[in-house]
């Protein structure tokens, strides 16, 4: 049995390490990019639209008019979706008042259920 030469254990070693890196190439599956909107709630009226910050233009087909409406939007947008949403109204009990009292808690349950998160931000913690 003959030993294996410098140049032969360095040709086994070039193989297995490209075996690793395409093997970790395949087997790595592509993160999925999480998508973001904003519920936007300035002067009275509601729009949902995708982007992470605050614009100064909101389009027309971007604005919601009810709950039922903002709901109907929520369903289209993908699992794991996050809704940021800043109030700007609030209930004397904390909770923020989207288009009448006591909506905010049948409408975060709504989209649990959906998959999507929803941030509420500016709420000083209890």
């Amino acid at each position: 049995m003959t030993r294996p030469t410098g140049r032969n254990a360095l040709s086994v070693l070039g193989i297995t390490a490209a075996i690793l890196v395409c093997g970790t190439c395949v087997g790595a599956a592509p993160k999925a990019r999480t998508v973001e909107f904003m519920l936007d709630d300035v002067l009275g009226k509601f729009a949902l639209y995708s982007g992470d910050g605050i614009r100064c233009y909101v389009l027309p087909k971007e604005t919601v008019s009810s709950l039922e409406d903002l709901q109907r939007r929520i369903v289209q947008l993908p699992r794991g979706a996050i809704v940021h949403w800043m109030p700007s109204q609030l209930e004397p009990s904390g909770a923020p008042i989207l288009f009448a009292k006591g909506q905010f808690a049948r409408f975060a349950k709504f989209c649990r259920d959906r998959g999507v998160e929803l941030i509420v931000e500016g709420i000083p913690a209890k």
